[in-house]
């Protein structure tokens, strides 16, 4: 659907109207602290091809007096394209008049805000979809979708609110897109911890073999096997009681990417971590451990080796001869001042279990 200036401007400004008066009647209405609404994705867990349209719902369940919604949400633009935002006509406001203005989709840093509300001051009970999200998988990889600046009324926020204009408590759950090719297939494997069972998945277009986990020393191992002069690429889901917060990637001895939650670089939802990665066929090693914010060479300390690596590779892109992702510990492809200041500021500490 097409707007004209004018009425992107009439649109624009209802919305500044009601968030205004929002932010003025949210001082006056109490709120009621239950939280068993639910916003929530869905499928939580996609794995559609590269090259491949999906849609996504975006789900509340169990909510009461819902007059109108807002919803931004994040996601990896080097992985998917965002096309369309639909409210479908099975919507949990089917059956009435609605205030819906076009999505503000920014696809460059991957964000989506929608805002939709219902004309007067009814409220619906119940559970139903909020809008569908129509993506494109661009590359290979593993995103995660995430609402935020949750129970927030600004331009970018996320929320629920009823028709007295108090906001409406909610549990947000993160959903995760992993984009796969035809020739990728899952490989799971069992791992004990304290005598709880727990599955490792790799999901990957190579073979794999020899898959280990040593507790000791936190640290996931398995071969890959494929043609030679070929990529092969994997994608591994792991527990979070067995590896979480900051993991490292090592590709024969060469520590080749490291993942952060701290810093938002690694995929996560509320049980798994996700790590993404891709290397030369033959037979490889591939190791998976647990670490430090700063360690770039997998020694699970941080020290001179480590300020050396994003020291050589200090200014360089992904087009430069010098580039290693290992030292972009940011994950905003060039190795800048942040990833010096983030080795330095963690320099001299080390990884104890």
């Amino acid at each position: 659907m097409y707007y004209s200036m004018d009425e992107t401007m009439k649109a624009s400004e209802k919305i500044l109207f009601l968030w205004m008066i929002t932010i003025l009647a949210i001082t006056t209405f109490p709120r009621v602290l239950s939280t068993e609404t639910v916003l929530s994705t869905m499928p939580q867990h996609a794995t559609p091809f590269i090259g491949e349209f999906f849609t996504i719902n975006l789900t509340v369940a169990d909510v009461t007096n819902l007059n109108s919604w807002q919803i931004t949400l994040a996601f990896n633009p080097t992985i998917l394209n965002l096309t369309e935002v639909i409210i479908p006509p099975d919507n949990v406001f089917a059956g009435y008049n609605i205030f819906n203005p076009p999505p503000i989709i920014n696809k460059t840093i991957g964000r989506v805000t929608k805002f939709v509300a219902l004309e007067g001051t009814v409220g619906v009970n119940g559970s139903g979809i909020l809008c569908t999200l129509r993506f494109l998988g661009k590359n290979l990889g593993v995103t995660t979708l995430k609402l935020l600046n949750l129970m927030q009324i600004h331009m970018s926020g996320t929320y629920l609110m009823r028709s007295d204009y108090s906001l409406i408590p909610f549990e947000a759950k993160v959903g995760v897109v992993e984009v796969n090719a035809p020739d990728f297939h899952r490989n799971i494997f069992n791992v004990t911890q304290n005598s709880e069972t727990l599955n490792v998945v790799v999901f990957t277009n190579s073979t794999v073999a020899n898959f280990y986990f040593n507790e000791s020393s936190k640290e996931i191992s398995f071969n890959v096997i494929g043609p030679d002069d070929t990529t092969g690429f994997s994608i591994v889901t792991i527990p979070k009681r067995l590896l979480n917060e900051t993991l490292i990637v090592i590709v024969d001895n060469t520590a080749i990417r490291s993942f952060s939650s701290m810093l938002e670089t690694l995929p996560e939802n509320a049980t798994h971590s996700f790590v993404f990665f891709g290397y030369s066929h033959s037979e490889k090693m591939i190791r998976i451990l647990l670490t430090i914010t700063g360690d770039i060479n997998g020694d699970k300390k941080v020290d001179i080796k480590d300020l050396a690596i994003v020291s050589a590779a200090f200014g360089s892109t992904p087009e430069s001869p010098r580039w290693k992702p290992v030292a972009d510990i940011d994950h905003n492809n060039k190795v800048d001042i942040k990833d010096v200041a983030l080795v330095s500021k963690s320099y001299g500490k080390f990884l104890q279990f």
